[in-house]
């Protein structure tokens, strides 16, 4: 069975391969940080340890994983899920940190347009879209990739030697 929480698993172990050697800048100018992938939110405790003020462990650059929608198809038919990418960057350059943002979020854009099936199972099933808000903080960048995912659905179960059968 093909599950949201299957879909969410197998972005955030694509992507966390995918991005193993990909580091951006923190705070402390001679530290980057790796990108972390989180699932639906960031855990608290993460945001308590991890502030973009401690130099040595800064939260960026994330990316986060949340999941929006789902439908069902039509009878014998899968659905669909929806989600959301959000990537947060950090970079002192007051002039050029949307770079790193744009640059991330292209790196991914591809990988995810290029692969189609995820994990061997779920199908990439429209065109993704992407946007960063207007407003931005100075040096603390976000940006969103929309996401679609086939996912499974049960067959109905169904007597066929019982008295329900027509």
């Amino acid at each position: 069975m093909m599950t949201p929480l299957e879909v969410t698993d197998a972005l955030k172990k694509e992507l966390t391969e995918y991005l193993e050697e990909y580091e951006l800048p923190t705070r402390n100018p001679e530290a980057n940080n790796t990108v972390t992938i989180y699932q639906q939110y960031i855990p608290q405790e993460q945001k308590n340890t991890r502030r973009n003020d401690n130099l040595e462990d800064s939260l960026y650059p994330y990316i986060i994983i949340r999941l929006l929608s789902g439908q069902d198809g039509n009878a014998n038919q899968g659905g669909d899920l929806k989600g959301v990418l959000i990537f947060g960057t950090y970079d002192e350059n007051d002039g050029d940190s949307w770079r790193d943002l744009f640059n991330l979020m292209e790196h991914v854009r591809q990988k995810l347009d290029s692969t189609r099936w995820l994990g061997g199972w779920y199908a990439l099933a429209e065109p993704l879209r992407w946007e960063v808000p207007e407003e931005q903080g100075i040096n603390h960048m976000q940006g969103l990739i929309y996401f679609s995912y086939e996912i499974g659905k049960r067959n109905p179960e169904v007597d066929w030697d019982g008295d329900n059968f027509q």
